[in-house]
C-alpha cells in the first residue's frame, strides 16, 4: 500500500507514524481489519464504532482479536478523556497530574494532542450493551439521546494508554497574510477547537499576539465574576483613545464562552470588548459556538448602527448597516460549515480535511494567502466598478428624463415629448449600454492591481459611492440636461430651408448632444483606458448618425411618414448651426467636468487616485532611466545623469 487516505489528516499522520514503527495497517474487508505488527500477521473484527461528534469530542471502537477477547479503544481530547481514564501502576501514567503536565508541554509547543484509553470487555457485558445500543439506534423519537447515553455508559473506567502530539503546520505566508489584513484595519478572530496553550502558540506564530504577558485571558465559570472582569476591561479600553492605546488581545475558552452566550447582557459587553481588541482567540470552541460568535458580532454591528442614530431616525441605522462592517468567516473543515453559512461572507479553503467548507461557502480558495487578493484586489476592484456603474446608470437616465422635463415648461405641461419614442427606446438598449458594460468588466482603480496589495491601508477607504457622491452625480445630470436642452432651444432661428425651430429639430439636436456628453462621462470616470474601451465609446456616439438616416429611410419604405420627422436628418446634418450647437454643448459640459475633476485632484484626492499618480511617476522614472542607460556610454556619466534626474521626478 503506497499511502493512506482518511477524513482527518491527524489520523492519516498517526497511521503513517505507526507504519514507520512496524505497526502496518493492511486493509479492512467485511469489518475485519488486517495488520502487520512487527512482522506478525494479525486480524481484528470490528464490532462497533462510536462515532465522533463535536459534543462528545471523542470516538471509540469495539474490536475482537483472534483469541476472541473484546476491547474498547477510545481516543479524544484530553478535557473529556481525563475524567474517564484511570491511572496507576497498571497503566502508562501514575497520576492525572503527570498526564496534564505532558499535555500542557505539548500544547505550549503548538501541537494538537489526542489522548488514548482502553479497557477489556467480557462477552456477556458486550452482548448486553450491544443489544441496548441497537435498540437505541432503532428508536425513532429519542434516537440521539439514547445512543449518547449508551456510549457514555460504556466509555468509562478506561486505562490510560498514551498521548499523541501532531504538528499542524501553518500554510505558507499565513503570518504575512494576516499582517496585511490587520494593516487593512480588518479585525481578526481566531476560533479553534484546540487547547488554550495551542491557540496562544498559533497566535504567536501568526503574529497575532504581540505580548503574551499582556493577554486578557478569561477562564471563569462564575457569571458574576466574569461579568465584572469583562466590564472592567471594557471600561479601561473605552477610556483610552484608539491611537494612544497599545495593542490588546483577548483569549477565551469554550466553557467561559458558553457562560457569556447564556446571558444577553454579558454577550453584549463581550461583543463590545471584542470589537475594541486587535485580536481575539477563542479556544475549545464547538461548531455551534463558532456560529454563535458570528451571530453575536453581526448583531453587535447592527445595533451599533441603530443606536448611534437619534430618536425617529433609528430606521436609517438599518440602512447604514447594509453598507457598514460585515463579518467574513473562513475555514477548511466540516466543523467550520455552520460558521461559514452564518457569516455575511463565507470563504471555504479546499484542504486535506475535505471539501465540505468549500461546498458550503460563497467563495472557495486553495490557500489562506489567497484571501488577501480576494479582499484587497477583487473586493476593491468590484466595489469600484459597481459604484461607478450605479452612479452612471442613474446619471444617464436622469439626464435624458430632465431634458424632456425642461421642455414641459414650454409646452404647458401637456406631456408632449421633444424626442420620439423609438429614439428614446434605443437610448438605454443600444447607444449608452456598451461603454458602461466594458467599463464594469475591464476597468480598474489602478493599472497594476498588485499596488492594492502593496498598500493595504487604502482598503475600505474609497469614496467611490456614498450619499454625497451619489447626489453630486445626480446634480451633474440636472446640469448637463439643462446645458443640452437650453443651448439648442435658445439657439433656434428661422431661415428658410435651414429652419431649425421645429420641435423635433431641437429635440434631436439636444438628444445627439446629450448622447455625446453621456458617452464622454463614462470615458472621464475610467482610469484604465484600453483600445477596446475607446473603440466602443467612439462607436456609441458615431452610430447615432447612420441610425437617424436609417430611421428616415425606414419611414419612407414602410409608408408611414411622420411630417414632423420627414427630412429631419438631412436638414440637421447639413446645417453648420446645428453642428455648432452640438459642439458647444459638449465643450461646455466637458469644461465643467474637467474643472471639477481638476479641483478634486488638486485639493481633495482620494487614496486610490494618489496610488494611480504614484504608478505614473514610477513609470516615468523607469522610462527616463532606460533612456539614459541607452544614451550614456560611460558608466560615470550615466550615474551622474540618473542622480540628477530621478530626484526631480520624485518631487513631482
Amino acid at each position: 500500500m503506497s499511502g493512506y487516505q482518511g477524513p482527518s489528516p491527524d489520523e492519516v499522520c498517526i497511521v503513517n507514524t505507526m507504519k514507520q514503527l512496524g505497526w502496518i495497517f493492511k486493509g479492512n474487508k467485511s469489518n475485519v481489519m488486517y495488520l502487520d505488527i512487527l512482522g506478525k500477521k494479525c486480524k481484528f473484527r470490528l464490532l462497533n464504532v462510536l462515532d465522533f461528534s463535536s459534543d462528545r469530542k471523542r470516538m471509540s471502537v469495539i474490536i475482537q482479536d483472534q483469541r476472541k477477547k473484546i476491547y474498547l479503544i477510545c481516543k479524544g481530547a484530553d478535557a473529556v478523556m481525563i475524567p474517564r481514564t484511570t491511572y496507576g501502576p497498571a497503566t502508562n501514567a501514575s497520576s492525572v497530574e503527570e498526564v496534564d503536565k505532558i499535555v500542557h508541554g505539548y500544547s505550549c509547543k503548538g501541537l494538537r494532542c489526542l489522548m488514548y484509553g482502553a479497557k477489556q470487555l467480557s462477552q456477556e457485558e458486550w452482548e448486553v450493551w450491544d443489544q441496548g445500543f441497537r435498540q437505541a439506534a432503532n428508536d425513532i423519537e429519542n434516537r440521539e439521546e439514547r445512543m449518547a447515553e449508551c456510549m457514555e455508559e460504556i466509555e468509562k473506567g478506561l486505562h490510560f494508554m498514551g498521548i499523541t502530539a501532531v504538528e499542524d503546520k501553518l500554510q505558507e505566508e499565513v503570518p504575512e497574510s494576516i499582517q496585511i489584513l490587520r494593516d487593512a484595519n480588518i479585525k481578526v478572530w481566531v476560533i479553534t477547537g484546540d487547547k488554550q496553550e495551542t491557540a496562544i502558540n498559533i497566535g504567536i506564530s501568526c503574529k497575532l499576539v504581540s505580548n503574551q504577558e499582556e493577554l486578557m485571558i478569561f477562564n471563569e465559570g462564575c457569571k458574576e465574576k466574569l461579568g465584572d472582569s469583562i466590564n472592567a476591561h471594557l471600561a479601561e479600553l473605552s477610556r483610552k483613545e484608539k491611537s494612544s492605546r497599545k495593542e490588546k488581545e483577548l483569549v477565551i475558552d469554550g466553557k467561559t464562552l458558553a457562560v457569556v452566550l447564556s446571558d444577553q447582557s454579558l454577550s453584549k459587553s463581550f461583543a463590545s470588548l471584542g470589537a475594541l481588541c486587535d485580536c481575539v482567540l477563542v479556544c475549545r470552541a464547538s461548531p455551534s459556538q463558532k456560529a454563535a460568535i458570528v451571530t453575536l458580532m453581526k448583531n453587535y454591528e447592527k445595533n451599533k448602527c441603530v443606536e448611534g442614530k437619534m430618536w425617529g431616525l433609528k430606521w436609517t441605522g438599518k440602512l447604514d448597516h447594509m453598507i457598514s462592517n460585515k463579518v467574513l468567516s473562513i475555514g477548511d473543515g466540516a466543523n467550520d460549515v455552520p460558521m461559514i453559512q452564518r457569516a455575511d461572507i463565507g470563504v471555504g479553503i479546499v484542504g486535506k480535511e475535505g471539501r465540505q467548507a468549500s461546498n458550503n461557502s460563497d467563495f472557495s480558495i486553495a490557500r489562506f494567502r489567497f484571501l488577501v487578493r480576494l479582499l484587497l484586489v477583487h473586493g476593491q476592484t468590484t466595489q469600484y466598478r459597481n459604484a461607478n456603474l450605479i452612479k452612471y446608470s442613474f446619471y444617464k437616465n436622469i439626464a435624458i428624463s430632465m431634458v424632456m422635463f425642461y421642455y414641459q415648461f414650454y409646452c404647458g405641461f401637456s406631456g408632449q415629448p421633444s424626442i420620439d419614442m423609438l429614439t428614446l427606446n434605443f437610448y438605454n438598449t443600444v447607444f449608452t449600454a456598451v461603454p458602461i458594460i466594458i467599463f464594469s468588466l475591464m476597468d480598474s482603480p489602478v493599472e497594476c492591481l498588485e499596488t492594492l496589495m502593496k498598500y493595504p491601508q487604502t482598503y475600505n477607504k474609497s469614496r467611490s459611492l456614498h450619499t454625497g457622491i451619489f447626489w453630486k452625480a445626480q446634480v451633474k445630470a440636472f446640469v448637463d440636461a439643462a446645458i443640452c436642452f437650453f443651448i439648442p432651444y435658445y439657439s433656434t432661428f428661422y431661415s428658410g430651408s435651414d429652419d431649425l425651430s421645429g420641435l423635433f429639430a431641437v429635440g434631436r439636436i439636444s438628444y445627439i448632444a446629450l448622447q455625446g456628453v453621456v458617452t464622454l462621462e463614462v470615458f472621464m470616470i475610467a482610469r484604465h483606458v484600453t483600445t477596446l474601451f475607446v473603440t466602443f465609446v467612439f462607436y456609441s456616439w458615431v452610430i447615432l448618425f447612420p441610425f437617424f438616416y436609417l430611421f428616415d429611410w425606414s419611414m419612407q419604405v414602410l409608408g408611414v411618414p411622420d411630417p414632423g420627422q420627414a427630412g429631419m436628418s438631412n436638414q440637421i446634418f447639413s446645417s453648420a448651426a446645428a453642428w455648432l450647437q452640438m459642439v458647444l454643448v459638449i465643450l461646455v459640459s466637458l469644461g465643467l467636468r474637467l474643472g471639477e475633476k481638476g479641483l478634486k485632484a488638486v485639493f481633495y484626492p482620494d487614496d486610490i487616485q494618489l496610488l494611480a499618480e504614484m504608478e505614473v511617476g514610477e513609470k516615468k522614472t523607469q522610462a527616463i532611466t532606460r533612456s539614459l542607460l541607452n544614451q550614456s556610454n560611460s558608466p560615470k556619466k550615466m550615474l551622474k545623469k540618473i542622480s540628477k534626474t530621478i530626484p526631480s521626478l520624485n518631487n513631482l
